[in-house]
């Protein structure tokens, strides 16, 4: 009996250990891609280049993951909604795509979903975490600006936080995040009423107690069940409808 339960430590010893390098792998091609190409310009360049001319109100849903998975799109009669999210971006990325994938497919609104992942990076990093979250705020701000001057207004999503961590994120993870995702929304929520920005608090539809992402509505860490879309789907197209 004795021999058994060693024997089955050990496979859970050694899978535990396989998938921690699987994860550091995918993190350190990820790192390598960003270094190699930081701006994403050529992701949607083809799709953008196809869209026919606008003929309704266009919205672009723009951000990381948590937008491009965003399915369904909101359905508001006399809207035509565009994704343009891609997996992974941070918001200094987002930056320099922004021109390519928002303002040359002239949008009458932007919605902002982003700065998950910087977060997740300030967190770790205890050289760079005050310049990161800095980042994110001065580049968020960029974007809502831009916005404005194109006459595009902004819908601009709080940071929805991440849920509880799975079993391989915990070599990668620090419960700050939580802290870091409320400071980052208290400067967010500061945007509001800006010229031609309008906050919508994410983070309170699917956080409501202030901490983690209620597990109802979680995927995995850092992505949505369809459940939470349906959410963030009615407080964006109330908001359109207004």
């Amino acid at each position: 009996m004795g021999r058994l339960v060693l024997w089955f430590l050990l496979v859970l010893q050694t899978i535990a250990l396989v998938g921690a390098m699987l994860l550091a792998r995918q993190y350190y091609i990820r790192s390598l891609e960003t270094r190699a190409e930081p701006a994403n310009n050529q992701v949607h360049a083809q799709a953008n280049a196809s869209l026919p001319a606008k003929s309704q109100w266009r919205v672009v849903l723009f951000g990381d993951s948590r937008i491009s998975e965003w399915s369904p799109l909101p359905r508001v009669d006399g809207v035509e909604f565009v994704n343009r999210g891609i997996d992974g971006e941070t918001t200094a990325q987002m930056r320099l795509r922004f021109d390519a994938d928002v303002l040359a497919l002239q949008p009458d609104v932007v919605v902002i979903q982003a700065g998950i992942n910087d977060l997740v990076a300030a967190s770790l990093s205890k050289q760079a975490g005050d310049r990161i979250r800095q980042n994110l705020k001065n580049s968020l701000r960029q974007m809502a600006t831009l916005s404005a001057d194109a006459g595009t207004r902004v819908v601009l999503l709080t940071v929805i936080p991440p849920a509880s961590p799975s079993l391989l994120r915990w070599l990668v993870w620090n419960d700050d995040i939580i802290k870091d995702v409320a400071e980052v929304n208290a400067f967010i929520r500061t945007l509001d009423g800006l010229e031609g920005v309008t906050v919508v608090d994410a983070a309170g539809l699917l956080a409501p107690s202030g901490g983690e992402l209620s597990a109802q509505y979680a995927r995995n860490t850092l992505h949505f069940e369809p459940a939470a879309y349906a959410i963030l789907n009615q407080a964006v197209a109330t908001h359109l409808r207004r």
